[in-house]
């Protein structure tokens, strides 16, 4: 029998560190998903040599590694910051990339409702908010963390200063705009079993809301 309605996009969004990929994971072991990363898509993205060589050409050798590719924690350091010169690489980095990484989001999820196998299609999205991707979204999700607990996880796992991480985390909506925006809200702080729960009474929550 044919779906009345196209497979539902969840947004998932939170502050860096986190956990959006966690409550894409646990509903993954029981749901059949698809889940749109934002991130590797970007990754992918700054491989492509019209991109890359656009941003060469916008941010000099600096950004670029010793083999020719681009050094994302050098670009980073460019585009993340509090002066005006920051600024106005991070809206350039975004006019080269962004319009490339909307497309191949949008493409990945209509292949994914094409294919019509899967119960739900995640967007996991650092910046789905700040760039206007809840377009794409049927439903969004905040996974609310504490900022120590993010801090720390960020600097085990990406190596990243405290400096860094504010630095960052300041380029983004503010975590109460994150909130204010969502449709629903994880909070991330207990057990992993009690925020597992939390996400999968969420996703009841959507299913029941959206069918």
């Amino acid at each position: 029998m044919p779906r009345s309605k196209p497979i539902r996009v969840i947004g998932v969004v939170g502050g860096i560190g986190s956990g959006k990929s966690f409550f894409a994971q646990t509903l993954a072991k029981r749901k059949n998903l698809v889940i749109v990363n934002a991130d590797a898509v970007g990754h992918a993205l700054l491989e492509r040599p019209e991109i890359r060589d656009r941003i060469h050409a916008r941010f000099g050798d600096g950004v670029l590694t010793a083999d020719g590719n681009i050094n994302r924690r050098a670009l980073g350091q460019l585009v993340f910051g509090e002066t005006s010169a920051h600024a106005a690489a991070k809206s350039d980095l975004e006019a080269i990339v962004h319009p490339s990484l909307a497309a191949e989001l949008h493409r990945q999820i209509l292949e994914a409702r094409a294919a019509g196998q899967a119960e739900a299609i995640i967007l996991d999205a650092a910046i789905l908010l700040e760039a206007g991707w809840r377009k794409f979204c049927d439903a969004v999700v905040m996974i609310d963390t504490p900022p120590e607990q993010r801090w720390q996880r960020v600097q085990a796992t990406r190596g990243w200063s405290r400096s860094e991480f504010e630095a960052r985390e300041a380029n983004q909506l503010s975590i109460a705009e994150k909130r204010a925006a969502a449709d629903y809200i994880v909070s991330n702080v207990g057990t992993e079993e009690e925020v597992a729960q939390q996400c999968l009474q969420v996703w009841n929550r959507i299913t029941d809301e959206t069918r």
